[in-house]
């Protein structure tokens, strides 16, 4: 499954370099594509498989350890699977934005997560806890809502929050588009950012600057988080 253009930038950067064609497959999140894309790929002979799996289903990457296909993780792990896997810090990530939140005086952070399946939220998650920890703040448990990652949870997760008269200063955001749903909430709701509710993201995408005001963010090395996959998938092709 194909991430974003940057990662793919590092991935074909290296795939030229090692002399390898480079087959894209995008499952927008959907385990029924990325079941029928794992599939075609081996059908197609492909040397290896470097994938961003969906995580809801491990059917794909059995399939291929059945047939002998080395396949490698981007950006994602399974803790039951032993599988070759590159992925960001994330729990650092969280902690470092959480962190810098509370050190502008917010003491109720709404966090809107991504689903628990995901192994990014759950690393989130601890950096989330982590930097309340080491601030020496409890976690006030129902501050913590999970989205569906994609813009529409951001709005409904404020949406819920204020319904439900939660009080928050910031909101932390699994991703940028959670965060550009969340923006858009808050202003309909009409309140101000960041003078009533402060919102950082998660990803650094393009569109980040573009939100009114920019959306702040956590910066990923997207471009060396590719290259870096690619490099150690090929290795495993050629080990095989």
């Amino acid at each position: 499954a194909c991430t974003e253009a940057e990662v793919v930038e590092g991935i074909e950067r290296v795939c030229t370099a090692r002399g390898y064609g480079l087959v894209l497959a995008n499952t927008e999140e959907d385990p029924i594509r990325e079941a029928a894309a794992v599939r075609s790929l081996v059908e197609r002979q492909v040397d290896g498989i470097l994938m961003a799996p969906t995580q809801r289903d491990l059917a794909p990457l059995l399939y291929l350890a059945r047939r002998g296909i080395p396949f490698s993780l981007l950006a994602r792990f399974f803790k039951d699977l032993d599988a070759q896997a590159v992925i960001n810090d994330d729990r650092e990530g969280a902690r470092l934005a959480v962190a810098h939140l509370l050190s502008r005086g917010h003491r109720r952070i709404l966090f809107l997560n991504g689903p628990p399946y995901n192994s990014s939220a759950l690393l989130r998650l601890e950096g989330y806890r982590l930097a309340h920890a080491e601030a020496g703040l409890p976690v006030d448990e129902a501050l913590i809502l999970t989205t569906n990652a994609r813009m529409a949870g951001g709005e409904a997760g404020v949406e819920a929050a204020l319904r439900n008269g939660l009080e928050f200063t910031a909101v932390f955001c699994f991703s940028d588009y959670v965060g550009f749903g969340a923006i858009r909430a808050l202003h309909r709701a009409g309140l101000r950012i960041p003078a009533d509710a402060a919102v950082m993201g998660y990803d650094d995408i393009a569109f980040a600057e573009l939100t009114n005001p920019p959306l702040s963010t956590v910066r990923i090395a997207k471009t060396r988080l590719g290259a870096t996959a690619a490099e150690a998938s090929a290795d495993l092709v050629r080990q095989a």
